[in-house]
């Protein structure tokens, strides 16, 4: 058991529990996936950390560093998506669906500026995990768990901040192009199907050139 993770599951040290934090996602990149994924670190960080006030952003800002890796093997999908669920979960005690996000820039708010750092970190978890992780819950099973997602990001989406704005922005982009590319090569293999033989180009082209970033043939 390593020291950071002694740290974050038994000390009550408020100022080492955020140095550890901070450590901790400073090296997020670089810890062994087995670490992440095979130990109650994901666990640890939503039900204890994000669970409370003091530590919430930190243990967000993890969170997201975690849910935005990429070209991960598929045996850690299904903890990739416990990790969306679980989140979730702890979110809708903090914020319940009908609390509005956008008070969080009223000055006048107490504890306004942790607040909106919060809602901040809030956009970057959500985009972060759906450019990298939209296939694993774009299922019949978690159809539900996405759009509340979704939800989440719209709501954060109008909240009146530049910089917050652009986060979303950049998402939704992607998420138009994703759903473009998708309905492009259902209609290509439809069309393909029906005269007998696949597509050059056209259709079929832009739709694996938007997935894959590269041009059309």
């Amino acid at each position: 058991r390593s020291s950071g993770e002694f740290v974050l599951g038994a000390s009550s040290r408020p100022r080492l529990i955020d140095a550890t934090l901070a450590t901790l996602k400073a090296f997020l990149s670089w810890i062994p996936l087995g670490y992440l994924f095979e130990t109650p670190l994901v666990e640890t960080l939503i039900n204890r950390f994000f669970a409370a006030a003091q530590f919430r952003n930190a243990a967000l800002e993890c969170l997201t560093e975690i849910a935005s890796l990429t070209d991960l093997e598929p045996q850690y999908d299904a903890a990739f998506v416990r990790l969306y669920g679980s989140l979730l979960t702890a979110l809708g005690v903090v914020v319940p669906r009908d609390a509005s996000l956008a008070a969080a820039f009223d000055a006048s708010s107490p504890g306004h500026e942790r607040d909106q750092v919060f809602v901040q970190r809030l956009a970057l978890f959500f985009s972060g995990f759906f450019k990298a992780h939209l296939a694993v819950v774009e299922t019949a099973e978690h159809a539900a768990a996405l759009l509340e997602g979704l939800q989440y990001l719209v709501r954060v989406s109008a909240v009146p901040d530049n910089e917050v704005f652009q986060i979303c922005l950049d998402f939704w982009h992607y998420f138009a192009q994703d759903l473009y590319a998708s309905e492009a090569a259902v209609l290509a293999a439809g069309v393909s199907a029906a005269s007998g033989g696949p597509l050059q180009g056209g259709l079929g082209g832009v739709a694996a050139a938007a997935r894959q970033g590269g041009r059309p043939p």
